[in-house]
């Protein structure tokens, strides 16, 4: 990676506290974060291919959150790069823990990486 300008630098730590927000929000169940990451205008696309809108995020943020007990999400930038004054490609890898409630009435271990 190229050594990032001094702006770059600060926008890379900017965008690095956001993700860091959204992840303890989710821990805590706070949409707070998400919500004020987001524009009201934000479209995004889902892992089928449907069309998300700022609302629906935050559904299915909230739905998500509630589910998992002890929830921990950890992430990192891997790759970061900016196109004039905006981060355009931001590559973040993380992991996520927690428990879910099984089927049998007790909580099951969740880990994703």
């Amino acid at each position: 990676m190229a050594i990032l300008a001094q702006s770059d630098k600060a926008v890379r730590k900017d965008v690095s506290g956001i993700y860091a927000s959204i992840s303890k929000g989710f821990e805590k169940k706070d949409l707070k974060p998400l919500d004020a990451a987001l524009d009201d205008s934000y479209k995004g696309v889902g892992p089928h291919g449907e069309k998300l809108d700022k609302k629906t995020v935050l559904q299915d943020f909230k739905a998500q959150a509630n589910m998992l007990k002890d929830a921990h999400w950890k992430r990192e930038i891997k790759k970061f790069a900016m196109k004039g004054k905006t981060a355009a490609d931001v590559e973040v890898a993380g992991s996520l823990t927690g428990k879910l409630p099984g089927r049998n009435g007790n909580w099951q271990q969740l880990e994703l990486h």
